[in-house]
């Protein structure tokens, strides 16, 4: 992602143990940990979580896993 996201933005972003996992953007940070730039997020069971602008996902990669993981 080259730009960091906004809150209120629905992401994709892989997580360290390689899952796909989807948020809405709470806050973003300078630094969120370690000097990396990040984000908070809420998924749609409430569960909070953080991660670093590069583990974004591209928007059509995201896209495309959101009507996958919707799919009946």
């Amino acid at each position: 992602m080259a730009n960091p996201p906004r809150v209120g933005e629905m992401i994709v972003y892989r997580t360290f143990a390689g899952m796909w996992r989807s948020v809405e953007v709470t806050a973003v940070h300078d630094v969120v940990k370690n000097g990396r730039p990040g984000f908070d997020g809420v998924d749609r069971n409430g569960n909070t979580y953080w991660g670093y602008n590069d583990q974004i996902l591209p928007e059509e990669e995201a896209f495309a896993w959101i009507v996958k993981a919707n799919a009946p």
